[in-house]
């Protein structure tokens, strides 16, 4: 539905066409490979992993290729990981039409734009940083994180990362390590926290 309601928002303007509208990662970049778009929009949290994945794979072979990232989820870090990610516009599921559109064209027109709501967040997340054990967890560990929150057992995180259950096993101890975490349950009570888990 969410996905409609903004290629409706994107047709209002004749200028613009909807190359494809999918719904995983996956799928995204196959889309992204075959219609080079100028502009790639993209959640947080899809059913194969982070859009940030999308983001990583597509910009190596799409040096052009823009990204907007549309969420629900309003954690500090998700915005953080978008910027350093290199993601040039963030807007919040909450915010009015216009202001996804003020963003689309911003982005389009070679800018950045971050909402006010996601810019007063990155600002927080920047005079947090010191503070916050997450933020020295690597991109795979963070990956690792989001499925632990979804309830996947580490064989099901290797199967979906396409790695072996002992790599798996090696980053679980890290991501422990980093965070003074040792049991499971605290990871995953930690995930939800600080806004690993996916939220509708």
């Amino acid at each position: 539905m969410v996905r409609q309601l903004l290629s409706e928002a994107v047709r209002i303007d004749p200028s613009l066409q909807i190359a494809a509208a999918v719904g995983s990662v996956a799928s995204g970049l196959t889309a992204c490979l075959v219609h080079k778009p100028d502009l790639a929009i993209i959640d947080w949290m899809l059913p194969d992993g982070s859009g940030l994945t999308l983001v990583q794979q597509a910009q190596p072979r799409l040096p052009r290729l823009r990204f907007i990232m549309v969420t629900s989820n309003d954690q500090e870090h998700v915005v953080r990981e978008a910027s350093e990610a290199g993601v040039q516009g963030f807007v919040f599921k909450r915010s009015s039409l216009e202001t996804f559109r003020e963003a689309v064209a911003a982005v389009l027109e070679g800018r950045r734009f971050y909402c006010p709501e996601s810019t007063r967040l990155l600002l927080a997340a920047g005079r947090g940083e010191n503070t916050d054990p997450g933020r020295v967890l690597t991109p795979r560990e963070r990956e690792i994180l989001r499925a632990v929150a979804g309830g996947l057992g580490t064989k099901e995180i290797a199967g979906r990362l396409d790695v072996s259950a002992k790599t798996v096993a090696n980053h679980l101890t890290a991501l422990k390590e980093k965070l003074q975490i040792h049991e499971m349950a605290g990871l995953v009570r930690y995930a939800i926290k600080h806004g690993f888990a996916d939220t509708p």
